[in-house]
């Protein structure tokens, strides 16, 4: 696949100056290859590096890690360009990178997307975005291999304002030193990168005057007062039902009624139920559960009437995985609620997470060093566990970007949003997603522009056998997105 290395002036100057790579701020390393996408051999150039940006006080600095990959043999003013990250707060982008987005990605066991127990590889990916779309893939402050630059204080990166700030710096940076400002620019992000996403749209395009095509939410994190089970907020438990109810009939565990129903149907069903008569007996406060109630909560979700009783229905998404399967000793996956692990006394671990880590990591150690040529000491942080400040993203006590996500809409009527949603995610359920968008305040005239895609997938949707439809869905998108936005991305301030 790799045909040639280059270095960039730059990077040969700062090793002749100082004589080590570790002291070089702004370095990349640069491999041709080619691929066999959508029916067509295509080349491509692959760029690992990393750009230097400051805090918005110039007081501290970071070097941002990314990997880009740009199609050979078109004008950058007609190729889009989509800037890509992961969420947390404190994940790199290894995961869109390596499961999903890129010409390459690493090999699952079979379709439903379980790992192999050992000799982790990654292949050519055929549903890459890349016949569509220039990707450049970023690793946040502090994660993959990105870093506070010596003497810089990274905890002034940790926060919804600041972060958002510091992936600004480093698009605009970008686009300048790649001479991509007439590229249609388009932003994906996954989870709490999608919060980041919403966002970092309002910041480009208010401050910046950089002109946003049209943004991909995966399984969104959009607001957290109905994913927060703190005591007092009954929203998310509502909100989780339906997934509870996918998630019990994917493991046989509900009435043979809704075992034959498709799990749209059964979608349906429950998510009513979740939104009229649960959510009126939780606005009710401590009223006693009618045993009708119980009946309907046990129903739908398979659990026992006892601990239905015992907490009045509130079922928070631990206590459901660690109890659906019943006597079986196994709990269910967080971020994909068809994988199952032995139960574990007093400590939860995601199945879910567990089947994949090893392989993405080890697959993407071996890919950046052995297919990308990128050389560095530091280790590869997939994920941190930051302390974070919300910032103005906080609404409530919660962070909620609904009202932002109104704004960019509002303010730019060509923007065309995609929105992804997984049937077995319990870390951002549907239904959560789902209110969020029905209840924005948008004319009727923009509430085209939002599209909500469902997958018979969790939080990674690409997991599995639901990737070739995220790219065929994507890749409309982009067709939509592109004919309705035709202006460079360097909007006029004026």
């Amino acid at each position: 696949m790799k045909s040639k290395i280059y270095l960039s002036l730059f990077a040969l100057i700062s090793v002749l100056i100082f004589g080590s790579w570790s002291r070089i701020t702004e370095t990349y390393c640069l491999t041709l290859h080619h691929a066999f996408i959508d029916g067509e051999q295509l080349q491509y150039k692959a760029t690992a590096g990393s750009i230097r940006v400051h805090d918005t006080d110039d007081r501290t600095a970071a070097d941002i890690f990314y990997v880009a990959y740009q199609k050979n043999g078109l004008s950058s003013s007609q190729r889009p360009i989509t800037f890509v990250f992961n969420g947390g707060p404190g994940s790199a982008s290894v995961w869109l990178h390596m499961g999903s987005f890129a010409p390459i990605r690493v090999k699952f066991k079979n379709s439903k997307g379980d790992a192999p127990l050992s000799d982790f590889q990654y292949q050519e990916n055929p549903y890459s975005w890349l016949g569509f779309t220039d990707l450049v893939f970023i690793d946040p402050v502090s994660t993959g291999y990105s870093r506070a630059a010596e003497g810089s204080d990274p905890k002034q990166f940790y926060g919804y304002d600041q972060d958002i700030h510091a992936i600004a710096k480093f698009i605009t940076r970008y686009l300048d030193q790649n001479q991509r400002g007439n590229s249609p620019l388009f932003i994906a992000g996954e989870s709490y990168g999608a919060a980041r996403a919403v966002g970092l749209t309002d910041y480009l395009q208010t401050h910046l005057q950089v002109k946003v095509s049209g943004i991909t939410l995966i399984s969104p994190a959009l607001n957290y007062e109905l994913l927060n089970f703190r005591d007092g907020n009954n929203q998310p438990y509502a909100a989780y039902l339906p997934t509870y109810a996918l998630t019990a009939q994917y493991h046989h565990m509900l009435d043979p009624a809704l075992e034959k129903l498709s799990p749209e149907v059964l979608y349906d069903k429950a998510a009513y139920f979740a939104k009229h008569a649960f959510t009126i007996y939780l606005s009710q406060h401590g009223t006693a559960m009618p045993a009708l109630l119980v009946d309907s909560i046990h129903y739908y979700t398979g659990l026992s009437r006892t601990l239905i009783t015992q907490t009045k229905g509130r079922i928070s998404d631990n206590l459901f995985m660690n109890n659906v399967l019943g006597e079986n000793k196994l709990v269910t996956g967080c971020f994909d609620s068809r994988f199952t692990g032995k139960a574990l006394q007093n400590r939860y671990i995601d199945p879910s997470e567990t089947n994949i880590r090893s392989l993405f990591l080890s697959s993407f150690n071996k890919y950046i060093h052995e297919g990308l040529n990128y050389k560095t000491d530091r280790p590869y942080r997939a994920t941190i566990n930051p302390p974070w400040n919300y910032g103005s993203g906080a609404v409530n006590g919660f962070l909620n970007v609904s009202y932002t996500l109104e704004k960019v809409i509002i303010n730019n009527p060509s923007l065309r949003v995609n929105v992804i949603c997984g049937y077995y995610d319990l870390s951002t359920p549907m239904a959560a997603t789902k209110e969020v968008i029905n209840h924005l305040k948008l004319s009727p005239a923009l509430r085209p522009n939002i599209r909500v895609n469902e997958y018979k997938s969790g939080h990674m949707v690409y997991i599995g056998d639901g990737d070739a439809k995220f790219k065929t869905d994507a890749a409309n998108f982009y067709k939509s997105a592109l004919a309705i936005n035709s202006a460079p991305v360097f909007a006029s301030a004026n």
